[in-house]
């Protein structure tokens, strides 16, 4: 199983051209001072901190190869099933009283209300046993 969220602070950085960004990409797994992300494009990244200073964190891209590897080096399984698409677009109907309880919730944790709810779906995934 995936453990829960590990890294929750939130570093942002655009290379060649590609944005990878910890509040908006998915965490596949991760273990202490780092975390192996998916971006909802496909693209891989390793984010880590070493300390509580900004200076001591950052990210490095890595091939889906790569990611695999350190898969099974951390946790001795395979990239899960679900890694494989890029993004799924989905419409949700809910009370509008829920909605404005959503965006505030997502507005005190400095979050858009789309990173919330994906954090939330996770948290929920994770703890049904599913990969």
């Amino acid at each position: 199983m995936i453990t829960e969220r590990s890294f929750d602070r939130s570093i942002k950085r655009i290379i060649s051209g590609v944005t990878y960004n910890t509040e908006t990409a998915t965490e596949v797994a991760g273990v202490v001072g780092e975390a192996l992300f998916k971006t909802r494009y496909g693209s891989y990244f390793i984010a880590y901190e070493n300390s509580e200073r900004e200076c001591d964190r950052g990210l490095s891209p890595i091939s889906r190869e790569e990611a695999r590897t350190w898969l099974k080096t951390h946790y001795r399984r395979e990239l899960p099933p679900w890694t494989s698409n890029a993004e799924r677009r989905i419409t949700l109907r809910m009370p509008s009283t829920l909605g404005i309880q959503i965006d505030a919730l997502a507005k005190s944790n400095d979050q858009s209300t789309n990173a919330w709810i994906i954090r939330c779906l996770e948290r929920c995934v994770r703890a049904q046993g599913t990969n």
